[in-house]
């Protein structure tokens, strides 16, 4: 048989007369051209409604399956592909007003900056590598200013409230899936190789773990717990946000996931003990009430699940604690030490001897900052959780931020994994524009007798639309 000749791939000779210019990028042209006038149409749509940008956003985050998405030299995931599309459609207005509500930057905003600053400072010696270059400086910041940019444009009653909905919805599916063993999201098609990962079902002690279409158990009882207090701070009746809450926490515990429960309890006890003002005594009561029920409710499930798992628990903890000995393989920038890196370019940091080899994953969000980009980063992250921490007892703390600290125990126990990394950096900047704004106020900002709020110019319209006293301050 005839060799193929070695300047056409696979052999194929074009006939005379023919072009083969079917993969020619010319060829792609009208393609890329209509995918780009829908965006830009998109964009401007969402820049005009600035309410469907942001139901837009919560629904890709919650209802859209990690492994959906495009790559470009990396993942571009559904939830981070929203992120960006957000920040799109809010900075041009916001730019164009030239005023912003609250207009002056916080710590928090400082903080941000450094952290994104010092992260890309390795960068310059090759010490970091592109896809975590890449999170950083697109998925997280956009995922940040989201959070610290809506405020501005959506009154932060109706975005809690959409957080709510969201949240109610996905806790109750994943009851559902409890019950039912159906996961309707799993058989979503998207990348082959995400989908392998993370489409899976996961099991402790025999019984199925839900994870809705956040591809992890831990992942959906994290996010879960984050909008909890947000859910608490929102604009329904009583009963409504405390029907809300208690759905959140029943699916939280069919996750069987330990930090999901922890930090979704946490989250709530810190509201009902810190947000005075928002949460009525009636609420606070019967939120109380609604923990103690579904403690007592779900406390046999829980006991049996985990008796079942064995010594799950205990190589759980071991795991943990050997992370611990890489702190000091730690450099200011730029990866550890004592990371190496694999044929294929893929670079390991969990270089730690244990029983089954070498641990390839890291359980410790703070810590794989560490390892990914300086110890520091890391510093900067903590300080930023420290002084969230601080907000608790400065009297006019609000929900996001509370919602954060809530999840420090995560941050030292898990990694920021599927969506829930999104989620977590969305809260951020949301927390940070609520202090802000809270600030702003009890500094004597608001004029008196405006008792609507802070007033904030929407330059795509006649009238200017108010951020409402913001649910979760306290003043």
């Amino acid at each position: 048989m005839d060799e193929p000749p070695d300047d056409v791939p696979g052999g194929a000779v074009p006939e005379a007369g023919n072009e083969p210019d079917e993969g020619s990028p010319m060829s792609h042209l009208p393609v890329v051209g209509a995918v780009l006038v829908l965006l830009a149409l998109a964009l401007l749509v969402m820049s005009r409604a600035p309410r469907l940008a942001f139901a837009g956003w919560i629904g890709t985050l919650c209802f859209v399956p990690v492994w959906v998405g495009v790559s470009v030299k990396v993942d571009l995931e559904a939830h981070v592909a929203a992120s960006v599309g957000l920040v799109a459609s809010l900075l041009p207005v916001l730019v164009r007003g030239s005023r912003f509500a609250a207009a002056r930057l916080t710590w928090g905003d400082g903080l941000f900056v450094l952290f994104v600053l010092t992260s890309l400072v390795p960068v310059v010696s090759g010490r970091v590598t592109f896809s975590d270059t890449f999170v950083v400086a697109v998925q997280w910041s956009a995922a940040f200013l989201a959070g610290r940019l809506i405020g501005y444009r959506v009154r932060l009653s109706w975005v809690y409230g959409a957080v709510a909905v969201a949240f109610t919805v996905v806790a109750g599916l994943a009851v559902v899936e409890f019950l039912t063993g159906w996961n309707p999201f799993l058989h979503i098609p998207g990348d082959a190789a995400l989908r392998a990962v993370w489409a899976v079902v996961q099991d402790r002690g025999g019984r199925s773990r839900a994870e809705g279409a956040f591809g992890h158990s831990i992942a959906l009882g994290a996010c879960l717990a984050l909008a909890v207090p947000i859910a608490l701070a929102a604009p329904f009746r009583t009963g409504a946000r405390l029907a809300m809450v208690v759905l959140m926490l029943a699916a939280s515990v069919v996750t069987f996931s330990r930090i999901g429960l922890v930090t979704a309890v946490a989250g709530a006890v810190l509201a009902v003990l810190f947000l005075h003002r928002e949460l009525p005594r009636r609420l606070r009561i019967a939120a109380t009430a609604g923990l103690v029920v579904v403690g007592a409710g779900f406390a046999s499930l829980v006991s049996q699940v985990f008796a079942a798992a064995g010594t799950e628990a205990t190589n759980s903890a071991d795991y943990r604690l050997e992370l611990l000995r890489l702190v000091p393989s730690l450099q200011p920038f730029g990866w550890a030490s004592t990371a190496y890196q694999l044929a294929t370019g893929q670079v390991i940091f969990a270089n730690v001897p244990s029983s089954d080899g070498l641990l390839h994953s890291i359980d410790n969000a703070l810590l794989l900052v560490g390892l990914s980009y300086g110890w520091v980063p890391m510093a900067v992250v903590v300080l930023g959780l420290l002084v969230a921490v601080g907000c608790l007892f400065s009297g006019r703390v609000t929900a996001p931020t509370i919602a954060l600290v809530a999840q420090i125990p995560a941050f030292a126990t898990v990694a920021l994994i599927t969506q829930y990394s999104t989620f977590t950096w969305f809260v951020a900047g949301l927390a940070v524009f609520g202090q802000s704004v809270a600030t702003h106020r009890a500094d004597g900002c608001t004029p008196p007798g405006d008792e609507r709020g802070l007033r904030v110019t929407d330059p795509g319209k006649n009238s200017p639309e108010l951020v409402h006293a913001i649910p979760g301050a306290r003043s």
